[in-house]
């Protein structure tokens, strides 16, 4: 595959301009688990809780930060004792919610599910909130607020805690039983790992792979025979008619990365999506330019753009997304599409041939 050194524009870095991806960056270590483990009783410790999957928030100034707690101020947010007694023992998942994340700065991180213990009507004369991290998309079919994704406000190394926290916590809720013999299941190795009481099988954390493709070919500019550069941008058959984004799919077993795509690709970058426990893989796929099929049943329309179209669709990617709205655009910087669409549209020179 080719590196980064060597996939270069003629006076352009091939790399420069794209942000890093929301959920990506995470900066905790878990590289000693047993003794990380060993430190949930330390004053040092911090916690950060989850109630049906949304992450409290400290809303006490401007700017929301994520409500990492001391084992006390955890007390004193659900208003009663927690025992940690048997945690990674018992067999029920309430007693199996704390997930050890890692270290930052010496000092060990944890998520915890307070679900079954904290009433969330008591936060309202505390200045801490629950927020869903959830996509715009996942909003509105929930019928919740449609604001933007609270991921979109907080700094990177954050989303990217939010991420493993939020994956790891879904995944132990799912996943109590044994898949082998039906049998309960116990979390070891601070959450990262699940064994069956009965027969011994280990389970470990899913992550589901999905390729996501920007397509680019080349095709004569109307009128002249000189040609340019387009990409292939697609709507969904279900959502707002004018999201135009890059082509997806998950990555099936027993298939390679190039399979999936069935055409020469260029890497580009991954990003984590925890909704459930997704990691996007992004791409670049050059093709010989010829008009789309559509498959009705999984797009609404397929276009192909120039760099002008598509940066006209970029400056409209943060607009609200009023119920009804048919306004063209790209998907919000939230996204890796948006970064793959924003990585091509802001260079100008032809996309180089990739050396496999």
């Amino acid at each position: 595959m080719t590196n980064r050194e060597t996939m270069s524009y003629k006076s352009v870095d091939f790399w420069k301009g794209f942000d890093d991806n929301t959920f990506s960056g995470n900066p905790l270590d878990r590289k000693d688990v047993a003794l990380l483990e060993s430190m949930r009783k330390d004053e040092k410790a911090r916690f950060l809780p989850f109630h049906e999957l949304k992450v409290l928030v400290n809303t006490s100034s401007s700017n929301r930060t994520l409500g990492w707690l001391s084992w006390a101020e955890l007390e004193s947010l659900v208003g009663k004792e927690i025992s940690l007694e048997g945690q990674g023992e018992g067999l029920s998942y309430k007693e199996n919610s704390l997930v050890l994340l890692g270290k930052l700065n010496q000092v060990p991180h944890y998520a915890i599910n307070v679900t079954h213990i904290l009433d969330k009507d008591s936060l309202g004369e505390k200045s801490y909130k629950l927020e869903d991290v959830s996509t715009e998309r996942e909003r509105r079919q929930n019928d919740s607020e449609k604001a933007r994704a609270l991921a979109s406000a907080l700094p990177l190394q954050d989303t990217g805690m939010i991420a493993q926290a939020r994956a790891l916590l879904d995944w132990h809720v799912c996943h109590p039983h044994c898949a082998r013999c039906g049998g309960m299941t116990k979390l070891t190795e601070g959450g990262n790992k699940r064994v069956c009481v009965e027969c011994k099988r280990p389970h470990y954390p899913r992550t589901d792979s999905v390729v996501i493709v920007l397509v680019i070919a080349e095709k004569k500019k109307e009128g002249t025979d000189e040609k340019e550069e387009v990409c292939l941008l697609a709507t969904r058959a279900q959502g707002y008619k004018g999201m135009y984004t890059c082509l997806s799919g998950f990555i099936e077993i027993g298939e390679s990365l190039e399979e999936a795509i069935k055409r020469e690709i260029w890497y580009h970058s991954s990003q984590p999506w925890p909704f459930p426990s997704q990691l996007m893989i992004g791409c670049l796929a050059k093709t010989n330019y010829a008009e789309p099929t559509v498959d009705a049943k999984e797009l609404g329309e397929a276009r192909w753009m120039n760099r002008e179209q598509v940066r006209e669709l970029l400056s409209r990617s943060l607009l609200p997304l009023d119920a009804g709205s048919t306004v063209d655009r790209v998907p919000p910087p939230l996204a890796i599409a948006h970064q793959l669409i924003k990585f091509w549209a802001v260079n100008d020179t032809n996309t180089p041939q990739s050396q496999l």
